[in-house]
């Protein structure tokens, strides 16, 4: 009969792994590992285990020389892991004592760490439901909704909201918008007006030791975001499509409303007039203390001239200023000429002038350049951007027309904005 490893039997007898492992450890530190196992059920299977042993003459004289010594050494082991625990428990009744009596060198932990392993799975699981619930929604309707799916649907009458990730994407992201994912976005739903306080510069004075001062007031102004403006966009998306992954769906969504709505809210912030849609730089009032103008109309715009329109910013919205211009006006920008060379290389092109960032926007005008601080951009969508589904308008083709709407306004600080032109 070959050697029987007198474990074996106890993997089979003992159900749980812990004993097995408890066992087989003879280090004084095994405690360490073990902090959170119950001792007092363990001590009880060893007992049991111990009790199944073979002791008397008849069992042990059935047993050959090698089962013997398998089971002589499965009772030391046995009897190792008894005075192991013994050990434990005398260690254990001190440290308390010492806790106690207020003499033990420990750490109390007040709270357990939280364990977010799970987090992101839950998060990820959360927006694929909202997703695919989107998706069902634009192709079949809330018909074939299930009630999961029905609860992380947002609904306003007949059309949905887009669901959280693709917002936030399209707002947050340099691949869909320039200064929206830069500006003070409120998704304020109520009616009326909001109104954004802004402080005229009141400067700290020095005085004196122990002589009176007099309190500065700042002139406070305020600016308004109405309800809002509608900006709604028609577009039409095959059922291919729609049937796609959801992944891909949602691929599919952002680079629909990231090139029609987002598009097109973003040209609003330069061009806007302020009538059917908010008002963009362009139609601010400009003057001589927010903008420099070149001697002529044949004058080009020199680095000297965004200079010196920079130092009639404040330094509270200098700091975090942008430039803002047309990819012409960045060529020419890349042309300009230190004392005997070019600034820029041909290579990178003008990416940043003076430590800004230089933003290309196509609607910005020709030779027109603009310094602002683009958080001073408020921006509140009174109605979130919501898609509604027709799936009648495009049955002989197999479509499915969209319509995506939302309701917004938006204002400058006319204080963190000049320009840059040509003059008359």
């Amino acid at each position: 009969m070959t050697l029987q490893d007198p474990f074996m039997r106890m993997k089979r007898d003992f159900p749980n792994k812990n004993v097995l492992e408890f066992l087989e450890q003879t280090k004084p530190n095994l405690f360490n590992d073990y902090a959170r196992v119950d001792i007092r059920g363990i001590l009880e299977e060893i007992d049991e285990r111990r009790d199944k042993l073979p002791t008397t003459k008849e069992q042990l004289h059935n047993l050959s020389e090698v089962e013997i010594r398998a089971n002589i050494r499965e009772v030391e082991l046995i009897q190792n892991a008894q005075k192991l625990i013994k050990q434990y428990e005398e260690t254990r009744t001190k440290t308390l004592e010492s806790i106690a009596n207020g003499t033990a060198n420990v750490t109390l932990i007040e709270e357990a760490p939280t364990d977010t392993r799970y987090q992101r799975t839950d998060k990820k699981m959360t927006e694929n439901t909202e997703i695919r619930a989107f998706q069902k929604f634009i192709t079949e309707g809330t018909r074939s909704l299930t009630e999961i799916e029905a609860r992380s649907l947002n609904t306003t009458g007949a059309a949905a909201v887009i669901p959280t990730e693709i917002y936030q994407k399209l707002i947050t992201s340099e691949k869909y918008s320039d200064l929206l994912r830069m500006a003070t976005v409120f998704n304020a739903q109520h009616a009326g007006k909001m109104q954004i306080p802004v402080a005229s510069d009141t400067a700290a004075t020095w005085r004196t030791e122990l002589a009176a001062g007099a309190e500065a007031e700042p002139t406070l102004t305020k600016l308004d975001l109405g309800v809002g403006f509608e900006l709604m966009r028609l577009t039409q998306i095959s059922a291919a499509a729609a049937a796609s992954s959801a992944q891909e769906f949602t691929s599919l969504m952002l680079e629909l409303l990231g090139s029609e709505t987002i598009g097109t809210l973003e040209a609003a912030f330069v061009s806007g007039g302020g009538v059917t849609e908010p008002k963009g730089l362009d139609n601010l009032t400009w003057n001589a203390g927010n903008q420099v103008l070149t001697a002529s109309a044949i004058t080009p715009i020199t680095a000297k001239d965004i200079a010196d329109a920079m130092g009639k910013m404040s330094q509270k919205y200098l700091r975090n200023s942008v430039i803002i211009c047309n990819v012409g006006m960045q060529f020419k920008i890349a042309q300009f000429l230190g004392t005997s060379e070019y600034i820029f290389n041909a290579a990178d092109g003008a990416s940043r002038f003076m430590g800004r960032p230089i933003l290309v926007n196509e609607n910005v005008a020709d030779d027109t350049v603009y310094i602002v601080d683009p958080s001073q951009l408020y921006v509140r969508f009174s109605q979130p951007l919501t898609i509604e589904a027709d799936r009648s308008a495009g049955f002989t083709s197999a479509s499915i027309y969209l319509r995506s709407l939302c309701v917004v306004d938006a204002v400058w600080n006319p204080k963190a904005a000049v320009r840059v032109g040509l003059g008359a």
